[in-house]
């Protein structure tokens, strides 16, 4: 995680002095290149976040839908918060509400079927 601390870093500064230079087009570009291969590094241990969270749940009796739709729900929500932060680097804050909404939309959608089970389970246990 140092080497992306690092490169964020770099990238912010040199951005900064890009735009600095009047040249805010290449320091937009400069940003968003070292923001994904930021996440590149972030990513590399994902696999294995997931599998150990996978195996938690079985081995704790967790039915694996509703593993799968919190792993939905958290990808949406990560992703939509990376798509509302680029729109706001580059100066675009109506279109990061937006990717921010829809987010909010699509997660509310995945966890329809969570939040079902979950009323049919206390329904069951009321006299």
């Amino acid at each position: 995680m140092l080497r992306a601390a690092l490169l964020g870093v770099a990238a912010a500064f040199l951005a900064l002095m890009l735009r600095a230079g009047k040249r805010p087009e290449i320091a937009a570009l400069v940003a968003l290149a070292a923001g994904v291969a930021v996440l590149g590094f972030a990513t590399g241990k994902l696999v294995e976040i997931v599998a150990a969270l996978g195996d938690l749940s079985r081995r704790g009796g967790v039915d694996g839908t509703y593993f799968a739709a919190a792993l939905k729900i958290t990808g949406v929500a990560a992703i939509a918060e990376l798509g509302a932060y680029t729109c706001r680097d580059v100066g675009e804050e109506g279109l990061s509400h937006k990717i921010e909404l829809g987010g909010k939309i699509a997660v509310l959608a995945l966890s329809v079927p969570v939040l079902t089970a979950l009323m049919d389970l206390v329904l069951s246990m009321l006299p």
